[in-house]
């Protein structure tokens, strides 16, 4: 999260300026502006989250929320370490605890924020399958990418 308020006029600035983002990953997602701020709210919880299971050991630093009408629904770090399961990656955990919340597995209407680039096959099959309509993933709240509904494939 922003820790002071130097950080968050800064970023605003930014907001703003309408800065225009760069693709990550080899596919071509939609190029968004970081203008939406709750883009930026839920890049920042993820980032929390990565470095929060990071610390603790429970794995490798990615974080994942999973967000309806606004609402944190689930959040999800790395515990692969954790449970020493190979895939206990945040995204799969983020949308495991959003099934249990909602009781299905059905996250129509769902957003899955993630830190890092594009989600791997196994996390971006999981959310396919869980009907989730739109990605966003990035490194910082200063590159976040809109890649729309996820896609099967890159395996």
């Amino acid at each position: 999260m922003l820790r002071s308020s130097v950080s968050r006029r800064r970023l605003l600035l930014r907001l703003l300026q309408g800065a225009v983002l760069l693709p990550l990953g080899a596919s071509t997602p939609r190029v968004t502006h970081a203008s939406e701020r709750q883009d930026v709210h839920f890049i920042a919880r993820t980032l929390e989250l990565a470095r929060i299971g990071s610390e603790r050991g429970d794995g490798t630093p990615y974080g994942a929320v999973v967000v309806s009408d606004g609402i944190v629904i689930a959040e999800g770090w790395n515990r692969a370490h954790l449970k020493r399961d190979a895939t206990a990656h945040a995204e799969v955990e983020a949308i495991q605890a959003a099934a249990r919340v909602l009781g299905s597995r059905n996250l129509a209407g769902c957003t899955l924020y993630t830190n890092g680039g594009r989600p791997c096959p196994m996390c971006e099959g999981a959310a396919y399958f869980a009907n989730v309509d739109r990605l966003v993933y990035a490194h910082s709240v200063d590159a976040i990418m809109d890649a729309g509904r996820p896609q099967l494939g890159g395996c």
